[in-house]
């Protein structure tokens, strides 16, 4: 089973084949080679947690709140020339940033934060879901080229940087010892709501709740045949199974911030402020802070059928 599969995909989540061609071949044309000893010499903060979680809020917000560099979706074009791709997004014309976010299941506007993934997929050597529940060292991941890409984007920002960290969070103790000053914040949101999220954001990708979408647990196989309302919920507990586990094999020791998204979108300031300083207690670096907060979210709450509702209900008392 492939990580990546956008087959199904439909309107405007439906990848351009032309596109994703034309891009590989830049890429590959523009490659950097990493070279030398270079390491990060400041705070790399990873922003993850299951699908719908309030991962891509909390991303958007500490990419203004925080002094940090991040990369965009320009940059996100530049998998295997990272730097380039920084570099050229940072010639771009920016907006009066207002604090005010929005993101369509997770997709945010051009200058928004970008969660990256072909770039760590490919550092990771991550192809099949089973990649993603083996040591690195079996795929012979070269932490060397992944110090040198981070070190340079952080010389480039001249900042810590900031990574919507999906595939980096299955190997947490991996990064904790090989990145210095590295940070999970790993954000959580009550299992309800977020499978409810996750069944529309299904119909949104595919038109089709049965369809996979977003992250994997590591009981994937034996989910996959459930009724889509228990495989989401299965989904969801999953994953935050399997990061607590990490944390828990790790003795505490791995450098993990976990955040509740309510709080988050209730208290945005004083969260972000305490989130700071725990980044700071655990790397030794103060991140400064630019005074940009997110406004609350307004508007009347989402709604869903009360027969999905009850099916849902189910699913999560059943598990």
């Amino acid at each position: 089973m492939k990580i990546s599969n956008k087959t199904g995909r439909i309107g405007v989540f439906k990848p351009s084949t032309q596109n994703e061609a034309f891009l590989q071949q830049l890429n590959e044309r523009l490659a950097e080679a990493p070279s030398g000893n270079a390491r990060p010499t400041r705070p790399t903060i990873f922003v993850s947690g299951g699908p719908r979680s309030g991962t891509t809020f909390m991303a958007q917000a500490l990419s203004q709140f925080l002094d940090v560099g991040f990369i965009d979706n320009l940059a996100a074009r530049f998998w295997l020339a990272p730097v380039t791709g920084f570099r050229l997004s940072r010639t771009m014309p920016r907006e009066e940033q207002s604090g005010d976010f929005s993101s369509h299941y997770g997709r945010t506007a051009a200058p928004g934060i970008h969660n990256f993934h072909y770039f760590w997929m490919h550092l990771l050597k991550l192809d099949a879901v089973a990649d993603l529940f083996s040591p690195p060292a079996e795929r012979s991941v070269s932490w060397g080229a992944i110090r040198h890409h981070l070190a340079g984007l952080q010389d480039a920002a001249g900042k810590p940087f900031l990574f919507k960290g999906y595939y980096p969070s299955y190997f947490m103790a991996d990064f904790a010892r090989e990145i210095p000053k590295s940070v999970f914040v790993i954000m959580h949101r009550a299992v309800l709501p977020q499978a409810l999220s996750l069944y529309r954001a299904r119909g949104a990708f595919f038109g089709d709740p049965t369809a996979w979408l977003s992250l994997h647990p590591p009981e994937i196989e034996s989910i996959l045949t459930l009724p889509p309302e228990e495989q989401i919920v299965a989904q969801i507990v999953g994953l935050r199974r399997f990061f607590d586990d990490q944390v828990a094999q790790a003795s505490g020791r791995l450098p993990v911030v976990h955040v509740d998204y309510d709080r988050l979108v209730e208290e945005p300031e004083p969260t972000l402020g305490q989130l700071a300083a725990e980044i700071e207690g655990i790397t030794g670096d103060r991140v400064p802070t630019t005074g940009i907060v997110p406004a609350p979210k307004s508007g009347p709450k989402t709604s869903y059928p009360p027969d999905l509702v009850a099916r849902m209900q189910r699913a999560l008392a059943a598990i």
